[in-house]
């Protein structure tokens, strides 16, 4: 995986273990040139990745680190349908609250 100033993936294993994935630390957003670099994150089937915009996890009751801390946890243990799990995350992170725009992006591998 790689990135271009982007949040971290939230991967949470098929055990249901969370764990958040910074591809690189301090990368520039894309179009401004620099070399890019990656790294390798291994998947299994089970394997749940998110993807997601800082409008889910930062509010103006509740810092970015804070936002991310809730996701993880918020995550821990789910093994529902993938539906459920964003309808879950969205629920839980926002309580219907969005003052930013909200991006969500999840794929389950089989």
């Amino acid at each position: 995986m790689s990135d271009a100033g982007h949040l971290p993936l939230l991967i949470a294993s098929r055990d249901g273990e969370p764990k958040l994935y910074k591809a690189v630390v301090g990368s520039l957003p894309l179009g401004i040139a620099e070399p890019r670099t990656q790294c390798t994150v291994r998947l299994r089937p089970g394997d749940t990745v998110i993807g997601f915009s800082d409008g889910l996890v930062e509010t103006r009751q509740r810092d970015f680190e804070a936002g991310l801390r809730t996701l993880v946890e918020c995550v821990r243990g789910f093994s529902g349908r993938l539906d459920t799990l964003l309808d879950h995350v969205v629920l839980q992170l926002l309580d219907g609250q969005a003052h930013d725009d909200v991006t969500v992006l999840a794929v389950r591998l089989s």
